[in-house]
Formats: structure tokens, sequence, C-alpha cells
């Protein structure tokens, strides 16, 4: 009897078969009930949430809000630069010149290479002494 319940027989149609169909097959068990009961109410519910409808259109808005604070910082920035550099006044100075002549600058230039030229011979005839003294050590290790 089991089986009877579980199988239902369609009435003859114009001659063909008797076909039998599940009881699975033609009524939505309780499951299925419920999971579409919640898909209703899911739907219902998201169709009054006031959020975003349109992606797109939301991004959008986001970039030219953004683009829009950008170009106000902006011109505040060269604004603010350039009342800064009217305003303000360099602080910095050279000190005076201290040649004040031709003849001045000429003067203090010999006076420099005289003293780079008095260096370098200093230079050379300490390192001609250290050749010589190698030299006579060379020759002492060698006789």
């Amino acid at each position: 009897m089991a089986a009877a319940a579980a199988e239902m027989t369609l009435p003859d149609v114009q001659g063909a078969e008797e076909k039998t169909m599940r009881r699975s097959a033609s009524m939505p068990t309780k499951k299925q009930l419920q999971s579409q009961a919640i898909r209703q109410r899911v739907r219902s519910s998201v169709d009054k949430y006031p959020g975003i409808k349109n992606a797109t259109v939301h991004v959008s808005s986001k970039i030219d809000a953004f683009r829009d604070k950008d170009r106000q910082e902006t011109k505040e920035y060269w604004a603010n630069l350039r009342k800064f550099k009217d305003e303000v006044q360099s602080v910095f100075k050279l000190p005076p010149d201290t040649c004040a002549s031709k003849e001045q600058v000429d003067k203090e230039i010999m006076e420099k290479v005289v003293k780079g030229q008095q260096a370098l011979r200093d230079t050379d005839t300490a390192y001609q002494g250290w050749l010589k003294a190698m030299e006579e050590r060379q020759q002492e290790r060698i006789s």
C-alpha cells in the first residue's frame, strides 16, 4: 500500500498509456516550500532597502566628488603659495665683497698661486728625499 501511495496514476488521455508520477515530483516538499518562502522574504526586504540601486552611478558620483575636492584643494594650494611668495621677503643677504677692484682680485689670486706652488715644492722635495732613502736601502740590501 505504501508503494501505491507513493505513486499516483494519471487518467488515460485519448488512448495514451497510463502514466505514473512520483509524489515527490508532483508536490513540492516542505523544504522546498520553506526555501521559496525565504527567497520571497529576502526579495521583498531587498526591494525596501534604500541602499545602492546602480553601482556604476554610485561609483561615478564618488569619483566626481573626489575630483571636485581635489581640484578645490589644488586651487587653495596654489593660491596660498602665490600669497606666500608675494608676502615673504628674502632673509639671506650676501656678505660684502672683499675684492672691490680688479687689482685686488689679481693680487689675491697670485697669493693663492704662490702658496699652492710652495706646497707643491715642499711635497716634491719630501718625495725626492724619500726616493733617495729607498734607493740607499735597496743598495744596502744588494751589497
